[in-house]
């Protein structure tokens, strides 16, 4: 996927000036939130990856820990979880942990596939279905779709859905 199909992913639901990426990796979603942003705004990358993170170029701060523990972070505008809840047992309650960094206007982004059955880099897939679901279940409000992409390759649809505080 290239930049401006991640940007086309998540940019509806982007507003505000401090975010944190959650399972950030490298920064390929990190760079859509920089761009949308642009070069004022204060972006946390987390990832438990120390590699991944040494890699990443548009990051104000980077934190090397898991996402589903307590993190260090001020009250955020948003959080973006992109292709890394699907890693994640127990959705609901790492979702419902998050809300205690985002501001009361705060917006939750998930990029995800909308698959349904586990394979083995999407153990717990979360369809759009259940996005509704444990972001409901986790106490955000208005839950929905933003956008979708298609993989010409797979055929698979990717979608970024956006839940508020």
């Amino acid at each position: 996927m290239n930049q401006p199909e991640m940007i086309a992913l998540i940019r509806a639901g982007v507003r505000g000036t401090v975010w944190a990426d959650l399972g950030a990796g490298e920064g390929h979603f990190t760079q859509a939130l920089r761009t949308i942003l642009g070069p004022a705004a204060t972006i946390y990358a987390v990832d438990r990856d120390a590699r991944a993170l040494d890699a990443q170029t548009t990051a104000s701060v980077t934190l090397c820990t898991d996402f589903t523990q307590p993190l260090p972070l001020p009250p955020l505008d948003g959080i973006l979880i992109a292709n890394a809840l699907h890693f994640v047992r127990d959705q609901v309650s790492v979702l419902r942990d998050l809300r205690r960094y985002l501001s009361d206007d705060g917006r939750l982004i998930l990029v995800e596939y909308d698959v349904h059955v586990p394979r083995a880099y999407l153990p717990y897939p979360i369809t759009t279905e259940r996005f509704m679901e444990i972001t409901l279940a986790a106490g955000y409000h208005h839950p929905t779709v933003i956008s979708t992409r298609r993989s010409p390759f797979t055929g698979v649809v990717m979608y970024g859905g956006m839940a508020g505080c």
